[in-house]
């Protein structure tokens, strides 16, 4: 997880729980995980964006009326990653940046 030093900033990024999706593709990878999503709130897709080289599905999760996360799901070495953003709603403009940030850095290793 990575948080900002800053205890007072009301956002985090996380990895939620990596796991094997074999040889299905993106969209089987994200339509699986809907259920999960739209258990916690309303569900938005944002544009698809590159990590370190591989294409990362957007997702936006709204749990009114302070958690916001937003998701880039992507597909490495056989294995999803949900890398997350959760934030306050007043603070989208700057969670948002800090996620971009972060992706914009990503290496697999």
């Amino acid at each position: 997880m990575i948080a900002p030093r800053d205890s007072a900033l009301p956002y985090y990024i996380a990895v939620d729980r990596v796991f094997d999706v074999g040889s299905r593709s993106l969209d089987e990878v994200v339509a699986q995980l809907e259920g999960g999503f739209s258990g916690e709130g309303t569900l938005t897709a944002r544009p698809a964006r590159q990590v370190a080289g591989f294409t990362a599905a957007g997702v936006l999760v709204d749990v009114p009326p302070r958690t916001r996360h937003a998701y880039a799901i992507s597909i490495y070495a056989e294995r999803a990653f949900p890398i997350r953003v959760t934030y306050h709603p007043d603070h989208e403009r700057e969670a948002l940046a800090a996620f971009a940030a972060v992706l914009d850095s990503w290496t697999w290793g």
